[in-house]
């Protein structure tokens, strides 16, 4: 009777534990930037993985782009924002704006971010804690591509614990 109870009171413990990946929550204000910033960011060829406000005026901006990138394309490119971050009513009391990449370890938030960073190294720690390491090919379906050795092998979203840039 011990050994039950004590094995039911593990695999709740496990249950509890094993929680899989999802998408951060956007707050209203990171979503009314991300629409009227969107075009300009994509024009210049970049693409938006995340939006930080941080007290409500300190805005970190992180973006992607296939090719390198420097200080300067960033410091034209936040020229080009600042102006159409200033005409929002709910920054009139004024902000700190930072555009910044999102890192060569970052831990994926969103799905979105499956397609954004393809054909780059992502790790996935799966529930089942499987290690694998692959090169995104995309989200497709409610899962995520990985090629790992020339293969192409289809993870399930539910069944992905954590996603990360892997250098």
């Amino acid at each position: 009777m011990i050994k039950r109870a004590f094995l039911k009171r593990l695999f709740f413990c496990f249950l509890t534990f094993v929680k899989t990946m999802t998408e951060k929550n956007k707050t209203k204000i990171s979503i009314e930037i991300e629409n009227v910033i969107k075009a300009l960011i994509n024009e210049n060829g970049f693409d938006i993985v995340d939006i930080d406000v941080i007290g409500g005026k300190n805005i970190t901006l992180l973006l992607y782009a296939n090719n390198s990138f420097g200080t300067d394309e960033l410091g034209k490119l936040s020229k080009s924002v600042y102006p159409i971050l200033e005409s929002l009513p709910s920054l009139k009391n004024g902000f700190t704006l930072e555009l910044s990449s999102p890192g060569i370890y970052r831990n994926i938030k969103y799905i979105k971010e499956f397609n954004i960073f393809k054909g780059r190294i992502i790790k996935v720690i799966t529930n089942a804690l499987e290690e694998l390491t692959g090169i995104s090919c995309g989200y497709v379906e409610n899962s995520l591509e990985l090629e790992i050795d020339g293969k192409v092998k289809k993870i399930l979203l539910n069944d992905i614990k954590t996603a990360k840039l892997n250098g």
